[in-house]
């Protein structure tokens, strides 16, 4: 298993986020806006899946993601998880340095166990939990929609925000092994839809 750090250095972690997606709000606007899917064209996925199986320890919480979607790792990445299409997450992966916004063009949702921020069971809250906001403002954000909810006994931390001209929408999650947490985030452009589908299908199992 990974180590990851007790304490968080948000911006600088955020501003690496917002710096590797290179699509802007207009860009993902040309796109244009999709359909909403029917039920049916989701399918539920544990979060042990979502992460291939990454930590040994089952974590009893689901999400839903559109059944075209499948699992990708990039070789110079063993701890970034992309779902998305097929075809341009083999795109991605054939030429790792263009990117996102060049090779995804449908949406991509990315799970990893995070090195950087984590839980804490007794205080029940997230090492940055507090400071999010401010620490977002002070970087300059926009647009911030926070939102902490419990998903049975697993806490999840949304969070949304606009920085440097990008959309931020990303979701930590309290694994309540040890403090780690996950950091799940879509990546633009593509189907906004898909991902609030996701969040709001969160599930405990």
């Amino acid at each position: 298993m990974r180590s990851r750090a007790t304490s968080c250095m948000l911006v600088p972690g955020l501003l690496l986020w917002v710096a590797g997606v290179s699509s802007s709000a207009e860009s993902a606007r040309a796109t244009g806006a999709s359909p909403a899917r029917a039920a049916s064209e989701y399918r539920r996925v544990t979060f042990n899946e979502l992460t291939a199986n990454e930590l040994k320890n089952p974590i009893h919480i689901s999400f839903e993601i559109p059944k075209g979607y499948v699992h990708r790792m990039l070789p110079n990445d063993s701890g970034s998880h992309l779902w998305g299409m097929a075809s341009e997450l083999d795109r991605l992966g054939a030429d790792p340095e263009h990117s996102i916004s060049r090779s995804v063009r449908s949406g991509l949702i990315v799970a990893e166990v995070s090195t950087s921020v984590g839980y804490d069971p007794r205080s029940r809250k997230f090492t940055v939990e507090d400071e999010m906001r401010r620490q977002l403002q002070a970087a300059g954000a926009t647009g911030i929609l926070i939102r902490r909810q419990d998903v049975g006994r697993y806490p999840i931390l949304a969070v949304t925000a606009r920085l440097q001209g990008k959309w931020m929408r990303s979701v930590y999650v309290g694994l309540l092994v040890d403090t780690l947490a996950s950091f799940i985030s879509f990546r633009e452009p593509g189907d906004i839809q898909v991902w609030d589908h996701f969040v709001g299908s969160a599930r405990a199992e």
